[in-house]
């Protein structure tokens, strides 16, 4: 007998825009069910010392929080990740010129879309908010990653970040502009095209992935982290740890050489974005969304229906019927 495909219709008495729908479960046979999702890097708890300091919560080995640190593994000292708009400028002591960075209030501390596809996925939208008092200043990331993999059994996850990019407020010449900005983040020197004149034109491959296992640098302070596979909340989204150890690249001038971690601890939402499939709708005329069996959502999986609230801001009631 085959199987019928799941209908929802809303009934809504005003004209409404697109619903999102999102599966409830897992599939049985994949840690992380084809589909699309929202992934923010989760902010870091922090510590308050009345008149000493913030200190980030940085967690251990398989149970990072976010974190940036240059050196080896992260510590109360390490530069904490928040949720902020900060941009820096050309000139940043005068606020003037080009703006560099992706930073953006209400995504976490960053976030990107991706799609999955079995033991792959692609990523889109990517933005990391700033990350204030590093060794160089202000430190901002932009431009796109590229996806990654994912063990669909064990929940192993990898994440390649080529096509990033930073920019630092730190040095800046004798005009106060930027000295490093628009560098690649990060090709370590060990993997960029030429490891002594490393740069965004020729240096395009070889960027240090993050991962869920262990990662590693070398030099001063150097050391090596593991990260924690996909696992499935309570609440219907995911959760994952990301690690990334390498040496800074010889772009980054006096940086080059030097070594880091970053840390992501990252909270996937699986997203549907199922679209009104009425042309228009007038008050008191049902408006109709099949989620069916070619949709995104799979075959078993429960979806939910997710608003604010049962009643709209402007009055119209919304009923589910299945």
């Amino acid at each position: 007998m085959r199987p019928k495909p799941t209908a929802i219709r809303l009934a809504v008495c005003a004209a409404l825009g697109v619903v999102a729908l999102a599966p409830m479960v897992a599939s049985a046979a994949q840690v992380l069910p084809n589909g699309v999702y929202q992934a923010t890097i989760n902010v870091t708890p922090l510590t308050v010392i009345p008149s000493i300091g913030t200190f980030a919560k940085p967690g251990s080995n398989g149970a990072w929080n976010s974190t940036f640190t240059f050196g080896g593994a992260p510590t109360a000292t390490s530069n904490y990740m928040t949720d902020n708009a900060r941009l820096i400028y050309t000139n940043p002591a005068a606020k003037t010129g080009t703006t560099y960075g992706s930073s953006k209030l209400g995504n976490g501390a960053g976030s990107w879309d991706m799609s999955v596809n079995g033991g792959t996925f692609t990523a889109s939208n990517f933005q990391v908010d700033a990350i204030f008092g590093t060794a160089g200043g202000t430190f901002v990331q932009y431009g796109t990653i590229t996806g990654g993999t994912i063990n669909q059994t064990s929940g192993a996850m990898t994440l390649n970040p080529s096509g990033r990019k930073g920019a630092v407020n730190g040095p800046t010449d004798s005009s106060g502009n930027l000295v490093l900005y628009n560098e690649p983040w990060s090709i370590p020197p060990s993997t960029a095209t030429n490891p002594t004149t490393d740069t965004p034109v020729n240096a395009t491959t070889g960027y240090a992935e993050f991962t869920t296992g262990t990662t590693a640098n070398s030099g001063v302070g150097s050391g090596s982290i593991y990260g924690a596979p996909i696992t499935a909340n309570s609440d219907g989204t995911y959760n994952v740890i990301l690690v990334s150890a390498g040496n800074v690249g010889t772009a980054w001038s006096s940086f080059g050489g030097a070594s880091y971690m970053e840390t992501w601890n990252v909270n996937l939402k699986p997203l549907l974005i199922a679209v009104n499939e009425t042309a228009s709708a007038q008050p008191g005329v049902a408006q109709l969304i099949d989620v069916k069996k070619n949709d995104t959502i799979g075959s078993g999986v429960t979806p939910t229906i997710v608003f604010p609230s049962s009643t709209s801001t402007n009055g119209a009631t919304l009923a589910v019927s299945a």
